[in-house]
């Protein structure tokens, strides 16, 4: 890889004097009593259309909302049929899809200390999701969870798409190609990552193998400027780069390939170009951010550095350049965001609040063994019933108009951004 770079990002928005205007909670606690919990939710970044829809998944349900913007006016009108044209507006998140897996998802025979035999019935859980595009431009949500199976929603047609197979556990973690539509990745408990092209349902790349991570992988990310590095991390504490520069023609072949899914010729790479060990514990969040990485543990903390790549038999290290600290964030399997222009991040913790900071913040970042402490931007709340709430995921529009995230209570808080007046 070229030497680090930050992303090119607008210098005209000062998030300094960013607040929120309106806040809601959506609570399915109650409709789904057994399992309310949420793991993932995901803005549609790709689709100019769809920008203020964004989805949820958890337990065995997905759900799609829509921000719309309405008035006092608006209900009035609903209601007599005129308006005065004058009342403020403000922001609903509204629920307008909803799909429900049913039954088992897993059958397995488990043998016990005897010799006996038993079958092991597993629900369906979802962990992840992401946006795509299908071959006739249509948006695509992809999910996953235990059953290890991606599965497709047509969002626009309200139709279920496709069933994609290939990983032989559960799916932690799924991300959208940043130029080629249609591509995504999937990082799973079968200690491997893998890239699909979701419109043929073949399976393009593998990552897994002799030098591969040795344990389950939450999380991984495309390179956002190039589309060719893929950086994974998960339960054995590393966190590795993939090449997928010579693999570009077969990216290409995926799109026009007209036989069984099954018969593609899939690349499997056992070597990264890059390993190290940065956090004490497991990595559960990996984002670029140009050619730096953002990566989350189970310390309270993220870090903003550079890769060292090792060269004549020396390994590769790490350069920390920024830390941002969040208080009460010791549970695996809460992931931040990033924004689209790469100016804000987002994390929540286990009290149901969400935390923002301006990527660089202040001043000049350096090569400070322990990294300078980021500018904090602004902390929002769900509200005093919901404080022991906690914080799986968190997402922005695509314009950062909205704040959004998704907990295991159930719940789901949205809020509108804007600058303070």
């Amino acid at each position: 890889m070229p030497a680090a770079e930050r992303p090119a990002v607008p210098n005209q928005v000062d998030y300094s004097k960013l607040r929120y205007r309106d806040r809601q909670t959506l609570d399915f606690k109650k409709e789904d009593r057994e399992h309310p919990e949420f793991y993932s939710i995901a803005f549609n970044q790709i689709d100019p259309r769809y920008s203020h829809v964004f989805a949820a998944v958890g337990s065995s349900r997905v759900r799609f909302f829509e921000a719309v913007e309405v008035s006092d006016e608006d209900d009035e009108e609903s209601v007599s049929g005129s308006g005065s044209g004058s009342a403020d507006r403000r922001t609903e998140f509204r629920l307008v899809q909803e799909y429900r897996e049913e039954g088992s998802c897993r059958k397995k025979v488990v043998h016990d200390e005897r010799g006996g035999e038993r079958k092991e019935v597993t629900r369906e859980q979802f962990y992840s999701c992401c946006w795509s595009v299908g071959m006739s431009g249509d948006p695509l949500l992809c999910y996953g969870g235990i059953s290890g199976v991606i599965k497709v929603i047509n969002f626009r047609k309200k139709t279920l798409d496709s069933l994609i197979v290939g990983h032989g556990e559960a799916i932690n973690d799924l991300k959208p190609h940043p130029f080629m539509a249609g591509v995504i990745l999937s990082a799973a408990k079968d200690d491997s990552v893998r890239i699909w092209n979701v419109q043929t349902r073949t399976q393009v790349m593998v990552f897994a193998g002799l030098e591969g991570h040795r344990s389950e992988v939450f999380t991984a990310d495309f390179h956002p400027l190039n589309g060719f590095f893929v950086a994974s991390g998960g339960i054995d504490y590393t966190v590795k780069i993939w090449d997928l520069t010579q693999h570009q023609s077969l990216l290409d072949k995926s799109f026009s390939w007209d036989g069984p899914p099954s018969a593609f010729p899939t690349a499997f790479v056992q070597k990264p170009t890059y390993s190290c060990i940065i956090h004490n514990g497991y990595v559960d969040c990996v984002s670029w951010y140009g050619d730096l990485l953002l990566t989350k543990s189970l310390h309270n903390s993220l870090i903003l550095w550079e890769a060292v790549y090792g060269e004549n038999g020396v390994c590769d290290g790490a350069r920390p350049l920024m830390r941002y600290h969040v208080e009460n964030c010791e549970v695996f399997f809460m992931k931040f965001a990033v924004s689209a222009d790469h100016r804000l991040m987002a994390l929540g913790n286990t009290t149901g609040k969400v935390f923002l900071w301006d990527v660089e913040g202040e001043g000049k970042m350096d090569g400070n063994p322990k990294g300078k402490k980021a500018r904090q931007v602004m902390s929002v709340g769900k509200g005093k019933q919901f404080q022991n709430s906690v914080v799986r995921m968190t997402a922005f529009s695509s314009d950062n108009r909205y704040l959004a995230c998704c907990c295991e209570d159930g719940t789901i808080a949205c809020w509108t951004l804007g600058p303070n007046r």
